[in-house]
């Protein structure tokens, strides 16, 4: 050990000195017989006094047991024996074990006060050595740091300030060391007091201000400790600008009406405004975190790959965007990139303007074009079908006028009396028609009225049929009515019958010549009504067109007719609060059915 380097001897060492002590002791004993005749002992006892004081008390209860041994055999009588002596040496050895004895353990007491002084030493060298280190590593690391640091004692002067502190305080650490911070302080007010509540209360306290006298923004901390206090402050002017733009920009982002979004170049959002939650449904917890794609119809994600590609040019463009509950709404989205310090992109800025209104004006404005195009083409058709419609029973009424004034005057009143109830047929179509072209008039301003009277849906249903018995015979269909009581409510009768005649006009003219069921029937809240032919059927293209206004299941010119009696029937059983629907399938006929509710009407009008 340092300053004891006994102590730092090995024990082989040591014991060999007891041994080779032992040894010159009964040497020196022997070669001085004369002198030592009277005391044997005397060599023996410095052998081990010695040995104890350089070895230790175990190799000097080594000496004291060997030097016994060699006493006992080579100087005792008899000799070159180990048994006891005469008493009187007896006496003197047992002396010499004893004093040897406590000599050994107070050597041993000795040497391990003397270990355990060395080990102090050396635990107090190396904690010194460690301080000295530590304390220059924390120069070094106060020295480095970016916050200037000073240290106070109680009486408030310094005692260490680092070259941070020197640059932010504008002084040099000779020019403060010794001084009191309480005569030229270059902390705020609220500092000042902060430091005090710090020294003399003990607490750990912060402050932020800014100092007049230096013109900076100063966050500070202060750490009390036995000595004083310890301050730890830093210039944060620029900080608290760029906290202040943030907070301006914050505000703007915030209270923006469009949605602002950033991400990374992983995709994942970082950032969503108010805009964007107002605009897509989702909050900022909801969705920071998680991946655009989130916000992206299916049909759009692979976008996202072309936009991060030319990210660093900047992009304008419309697109499609997705709400939380799965609505698509058309935005207008402004793509710039996000850079770093160092100018690398690291994410994208997103502004997206809702365009839902302008698009629907655009739908808006398309579909009314598109309209006023299929109302021409519409129009044009109808005049040419109504024209066509209208010539063909005038031009047969005025061939059988001219054929019943020759009958007449040729005195032939059987047979003028048959062209008159034909030509009565041809003025009763044209009425039909003009009736229909009507009812579009009044349909379409909504000024058609319902004349409601307790009336009978079976009796409307066979009136209708044994109108139409005789045309339908001459087709070669024959019309069945199975019309039960009971389908009785407040409906305008007329209107229901047009709907009935409307319906077994058609069956009649495409029922192929076979036989035309009727059905009436009620339940416990609508009155039934199906016609059914077994004629040319309805392709599922045309079913659902036919109720629409000018539409044909057939061609106009191997069928006639405007195109508006389904339109018309379909529009009076809504009035009605009903419904009418058909089934049919090409070459199986068509069935229609008329569904009227049986209670009192909500309302005296369409």
């Amino acid at each position: 050990m340092k300053g004891l380097k006994e102590l730092s001897r090995p024990a082989w060492l040591r014991y060999g000195i007891a041994a080779a002590s032992s040894v010159v002791a009964l040497l020196l004993t022997s070669l001085l017989w004369p002198i030592f005749r009277h005391m044997p002992n005397m060599p023996s006892f410095l052998a081990v006094f010695f040995v104890g004081w350089i070895a230790g008390g175990g190799p000097s209860l080594l000496t004291l047991v060997l030097c016994t041994l060699g006493i006992l055999y080579f100087f005792s009588s008899p000799s070159h024996s180990l048994r006891l002596p005469d008493p009187e040496s007896a006496v003197r050895l047992a002396g010499f074990v004893f004093v040897g004895l406590a000599g050994a353990l107070a050597f041993s007491r000795l040497w391990t006060s003397r270990r355990r002084q060395a080990e102090l030493i050396e635990q107090t060298d190396k904690a010194r050595l460690t301080a000295e280190t530590s304390r220059r590593e924390l120069e070094q690391i106060l020295e480095s740091t970016t916050d200037g640091f000073c240290a106070l004692d109680r009486a408030y002067r310094y005692r260490y300030v680092n070259r941070q502190a020197e640059e932010i305080l504008g002084r040099s650490r000779d020019d403060l060391l010794g001084k009191s911070v309480l005569e030229d302080s270059p902390l705020s007010a609220m500092g000042m007091a902060a430091l005090r509540s710090a020294m003399e209360q003990g607490e750990t306290c912060h402050a932020q201000a800014f100092n007049m006298t230096l013109q900076r923004w100063l966050e500070t901390d202060m750490y009390p400790n036995p000595d004083g206090v310890s301050v730890l402050f830093r210039d944060i002017t620029g900080r608290r600008k760029s906290e202040e733009d943030l907070r301006r920009l914050a505000a703007i982002v915030e209270s923006s009406e469009d949605a602002i979004i950033a991400m990374g170049l992983d995709g994942v959002i970082t950032a969503w405004n108010a805009g964007a939650e107002r605009l897509l449904g989702y909050s900022a917890s909801e969705i920071i975190g998680r991946g655009i794609s989130r916000i992206m119809p299916p049909d759009r994600r692979r976008d996202e790959e072309e936009i991060i590609k030319s990210i660093r040019r900047g992009e304008h463009f419309e697109t499609v965007r997705l709400r939380k509950n799965g609505e698509r709404v058309p935005v207008s989205l402004s793509v710039s990139p996000i850079k770093d310090a160092s100018g690398e992109i690291v994410g994208a800025a997103k502004i997206a303007r809702d365009i839902t209104e302008r698009k629907r004006s655009e739908e808006e404005r398309e579909r009314l074009y598109l309209e006023a195009q299929e109302a021409a083409r519409a129009r044009e058709e109808f005049l040419s079908v109504a024209g066509h419609e209208l010539r063909t029973p005038l031009t047969t009424l005025q061939f059988q006028l001219h054929t019943l004034g020759r009958r007449v005057a040729a005195g032939q009143a059987e047979r003028a009396a048959d062209v008159l109830a034909r030509a009565r047929g041809q003025l009763d179509r044209l009425v039909r028609l003009t009736e229909e072209l009507l009812d579009v008039t009044r349909i379409t301003s909504g000024r058609l009225s319902l004349e409601r009277e307790e009336a009978d849906l079976a009796e409307i249903a066979r009136d209708a049929a044994e109108r139409y018995r005789d045309a339908a015979a001459r087709s070669g269909s024959e019309i069945l009515v199975d019309a039960k009581p009971g389908a009785t409510g407040l409906w305008d009768r007329s209107r229901l019958d047009q709907v009935m005649t409307n319906l077994l006009s058609n069956a009649v003219k495409f029922g192929n010549g076979k036989p035309i069921e009727i059905r009436v029937e009620p339940d416990t809240m609508w009155a039934r009504c199906t016609v059914r032919d077994h004629g040319i059927g309805i392709s599922a293209e045309d079913r659902s067109k036919i109720f629409d206004r000018f539409e044909r299941a057939v061609s106009g010119r191997s069928y006639g007719g405007l195109g508006l009696g389904l339109w018309i029937s379909r529009q009076i059983v809504d009035a009605h609060e009903g419904r009418i629907e058909v089934v049919s399938e090409p070459g199986q006929g068509s069935t229609f059915r008329v569904e009227l509710p049986l209670g009192a009407a909500k309302g005296e009008g369409a």
